[in-house]
């Protein structure tokens, strides 16, 4: 089989693109395996034959549009393949491809092996709540923590204690500061913003595990945009509350039941005390406050029926890491983390 394949107008080529060989174009190019003598009398019903293992592979630099293909039969369900570019210089040789046919009959056999992250709405039950009164470490931000209920839920002797994770989109970012409106979802991701945020977020976690005094008082990280359900209010992804949700999850890998994660969507004082006491009444580490409603991530076979509570942004998976005081918190490690 001899095959020519060519990029399509405005698709980005190499060369900057760090690909040795543009994968549009390599996937088009072992496509044409599906050309074999053999093949052509199968139904599409039957399947589609794919890549399935590779030998010998040798591949150069190309940053043509346009490529050419020789493939050879070596076996029933196996081609030997040999890729130039114009003017003939090998770009890649694959020295025996084995083709798999994939069916839909398989994939859908296979499904039930497939998981991703849910939400699901959780309650911790009719009993009472045993934190009512909350501390603050660190600045207060508006647009997290309105002021009506740091006046009628913040203590000095606090049950637990709340950390705000200041949005990296917008503009403010101190406690009641001037025009904070919430409104973050047209503004662009700022990396350097996110680091800053991740920064000051792993000082005060430091600064928190230094304290013998906290050892009893959970805190629980409010975070606005990292993740969660989605709901009916557009609001774009967070980066820097998002990367917070990760350094979150290795510190409660080094340090269980000292942290709690809540994600929020727009400020409800009114609503906000009640959601925080239920959140530390049902034990979840990890949970997103939607329309009144915790939900809590779970692993779950993809559904139509959990599809409406799937993560708008996937989360990362935890890092494993070890306990101890030589773990990413301990003081001498934290610009590791970084």
């Amino acid at each position: 089989i001899h095959a020519e394949v060519t990029l399509p107008d405005g698709l980005p080529g190499t060369g900057a693109d760090g690909f040795a060989v543009h994968p549009a174009l390599l996937d088009a190019a072992l496509q044409t395996a599906g050309l074999r003598e053999d093949a052509g009398t199968a139904e599409p019903a039957d399947g589609v034959p794919l890549p399935f293992s590779w030998q010998r592979v040798a591949i150069g630099t190309s940053d043509a549009p346009v490529l050419r293909v020789r493939l050879r039969p070596d076996g029933p369900d196996t081609v030997a393949a040999r890729i130039t570019d114009p003017s003939g210089r090998t770009v890649a040789t694959v020295g025996a491809l084995t083709l798999r046919t994939a069916s839909p009959a398989a994939l859908r056999v296979s499904s039930g092996s497939v998981f991703h992250v849910g939400w699901t709405p959780v309650t911790a039950g009719s009993g009472p709540r045993p934190v009512t009164r909350w501390g603050l470490l660190g600045p207060r931000d508006e647009r997290l923590l309105p002021a009506a209920f740091a006046a009628g839920h913040l203590s000095a002797t606090p049950d637990a204690t709340l950390l705000i994770c200041p949005p990296s989109t917008g503009t403010g970012t101190a406690a009641g500061a001037a025009g904070a409106t919430g409104d973050d979802t047209a503004r662009d991701a700022d990396p350097e913003a996110a680091h800053r945020v991740v920064s000051e977020v792993l000082a005060r976690l430091q600064a928190h595990l230094a304290d013998d005094s906290t050892a009893r008082t959970p805190l629980v990280v409010l975070t606005r945009g990292a993740t969660g359900p989605r709901s009916g209010r557009p609001q774009s992804a967070d980066l820097g509350a998002a990367a917070v949700w990760g350094l979150l999850r290795a510190a409660q890998l080094e340090h269980p039941g000292r942290f709690v994660l809540l994600d929020t969507e727009e400020p409800d004082p009114d609503g906000l005390g009640d959601a925080l006491a239920e959140l530390l009444a049902t034990g979840e580490p990890q949970a997103a406050l939607r329309g009144g409603v915790l939900y809590a991530p779970r692993l779950m076979r993809p559904s139509a029926a959990t599809a409406t509570v799937t993560a708008a942004a996937t989360m990362a998976p935890a890092s494993a890491a070890a306990t101890g005081s030589d773990g990413p918190f301990g003081p001498s490690e934290g610009t590791v983390l970084l």
